[in-house]
């Protein structure tokens, strides 16, 4: 992590990490729990998960929790993913997608700090029953931060 020095790698580290084990969970097991990874000022970076079994439910614990972590650490990036239906305007390749919301400290300060970045995908099975996951072409989403503020 001591390698990655601008702000967008930053983003872009924790990203791809999210995006990574959100399709390997969707591969093995056709859907994952939300999930939230966090890198600190220092570079490190930690996951936060639970293991409620109602989605909507695991989501609102993690988003508290979340807020509670953000309280004590100063957080330089937080991207939380979770499934989700592809938001109409975007549903002309598939119907469900990983959510992945970001937000950097840099971005705090700009009114439209945070995004979520919508990655629709199928999950495709071929005759050996092996289930595969083809991803498509993201889709941004920019609002105000939630969390960073």
């Amino acid at each position: 992590m001591s390698k990655i020095k601008s702000e967008d790698e930053k983003a872009l580290f924790v990203l791809e990490e999210a995006l990574s084990r959100a399709t390997d969970s969707l591969e093995r097991e056709k859907s994952f729990s939300p999930f939230a990874l966090l890198l600190n000022e220092s570079g490190e970076s930690e996951m936060i998960e639970n293991s409620l079994e109602s989605p909507e439910e695991n989501l609102a614990l993690l988003e508290e929790m979340i807020h509670q972590r953000v309280k004590k650490e100063d957080i330089e990036v937080l991207v939380i993913a979770s499934e989700s239906s592809v938001p109409q305007q975007f549903a002309h390749q598939a119907l469900y997608a990983i959510r992945l919301h970001i937000e950097e400290k840099s971005q705090r300060e700009r009114k439209i700090g945070a995004r979520f970045l919508y990655v629709p995908y199928e999950l495709l099975q071929n005759q050996e029953e092996k289930i595969s996951l083809k991803l498509y072409p993201p889709h941004p989403v920019a609002f105000p931060a939630e969390y960073l503020l």
